[in-house]
């Protein structure tokens, strides 16, 4: 009897989630930001999230765009069944949710599913089989089309130093416990921490290992238990990626962590200088991992590189907008960065955020309102994407978003506030906002 699982946590469920670097509208963004051609999202697209868990991220992105088709898939029934309860309950007719996996979907026949223009999948294929990962790969070259543009995010080993010679002993601490995982996950974190009191060396060898466990402790115990006790779980270096989707036809375009593509925001000045000197991606991207030290990346591919004229990018960025959020500017006008705080840039940060909290704005016009003598494209750019990756502003459907889209939005609210009150603890809310 073969286990279905392939030893992927399956007893309990995965927290359900909301990723904005999934959104059909934040991928177009970064995309125009990196140069590279989007997906129109004034047109009917279709887009597909693999590994969707409970669906909130896709069920988000289908309400704030009704004219996309939104597919997603999913291994587990019990993540399934609740996103198609509440895309039901939300009053969704542009989303529906299939139950297979990334085998089933990768053999399936040519005609059984369409193309995408937009693929998707976060948090996975550090954690699940090699053959489960080929699948995937598989996937990205049956299924997006020339153009489309893909997101896969991973663990990246320079920032999970001890860890996986620590699970070596969580996995066996999980063999002899009959608990479900998010129940074990808490005594065997007690273990750690008993190991590491009793001064156990390799806490001394790695001193930031044992502040990695004070976080996990912090963190939902669904969230630890599928993060830490799978049997597969894996750092993967850039090229372990960039390797298979090539193959795929898939490029590298940058990261949609958005200031992680500002080489002097993210690593020593000496070691952007060495990444700027590398004269190719796979170079330059070993450097990034090192040089950052980070733990966790968001990978953008296009399938086809269409890297757009100085004409060519004016008029892309006539049709993306931004947006305020709501939230006020910080008191002393610096910035959440990479390696901390970034000062702000004159008086750009706030004549940005100024202008778009007036009502939606393109990055073309933004850029004409707020540009002074000396500030070209790129700089005006960067702080957008400043305010952006400290959610103060958010990039929207082109054109603002519609009627359709607040009533969707409002009727996803409602079904979620519903599912929170029967306990689902969903955290995320649609939230659509029309032009003036």
């Amino acid at each position: 009897m073969s286990d279905w699982t392939h030893g992927y946590v399956a007893d309990v469920t995965y927290t359900p989630g909301f990723y904005r670097e999934c959104m059909p509208t934040w991928l177009s963004f970064a995309s125009t930001l990196l140069a590279q051609r989007p997906p129109d999202l004034s047109r009917p697209f279709r887009y597909a999230d693999f590994g969707c868990g409970q669906g909130m991220s896709l069920l988000v992105a289908a309400a704030t765009a009704p004219h996309g088709e939104f597919w997603g898939f999913d291994f587990s029934p019990t993540h399934i069944e609740f996103a198609r309860n509440l895309a039901e309950k939300a009053g969704l007719t542009n989303v529906r949710f299939v139950e297979a996996g990334f085998s089933d979907i990768a053999g399936a026949p040519e005609s059984t599913y369409p193309p995408f223009d937009f693929i998707v999948t976060h948090g996975v294929i550090s954690w699940v089989t090699q053959g489960d990962a080929a699948a995937l790969f598989q996937i990205f070259g049956n299924r997006l089309r020339p153009g489309g543009l893909a997101y896969l995010s991973y663990n990246t080993p320079t920032g999970w130093f001890g860890m996986a010679e620590l699970r070596v002993l969580m996995r066996l601490l999980r063999s002899k416990s009959t608990k479900r995982s998010d129940i074990a996950i808490g005594g065997i974190l007690d273990y750690l921490d008993r190991l590491k009191n009793e001064g156990a060396a390799i806490f001394q060898l790695i001193p930031g290992l044992g502040d990695r466990l004070t976080e996990f402790r912090k963190q939902d115990l669904r969230y630890v238990s599928h993060e830490l006790l799978n049997a597969n779980w894996r750092g993967m270096m850039f090229e372990d990626v960039a390797g298979p989707m090539a193959d795929m036809k898939c490029n590298y375009i940058g990261s949609a962590t958005l200031l992680e593509n500002v080489d002097g925001l993210c690593m020593a000045p000496g070691v952007a200088a060495m990444v700027a000197e590398a004269d190719d991606t796979d170079m330059r991207e070993v450097l990034r991992d090192l040089g950052t030290g980070r733990s966790f990346q968001r990978d953008m591919y296009r399938r086809g590189l269409a890297p757009l004229s100085m004409a060519e990018h004016q008029d892309v960025l006539e049709t993306i907008e931004v947006a305020a959020v709501g939230s006020a500017l910080p008191a002393d006008m610096s910035f959440s960065g990479p390696r901390g705080k970034i000062a702000p840039n004159g008086t750009l940060h706030k004549d940005i955020f100024e202008a778009v909290a007036a009502a939606p704005i393109s990055l073309a016009k933004l850029h004409r309102q707020v540009a002074k003598q000396n500030e070209s494209v790129p700089q005006v750019m960067e702080a957008v994407a400043t305010l952006v990756d400290n959610a103060l502003v958010h990039p929207v459907a082109p054109g603002g978003l519609s009627a359709e889209a607040i009533a969707a939005s409002a009727g996803l609210n409602r079904a979620t506030s519903a599912a929170n009150a029967s306990g689902a603890a969903v955290t995320a809310w649609a939230v659509a906002a029309a032009t003036p």
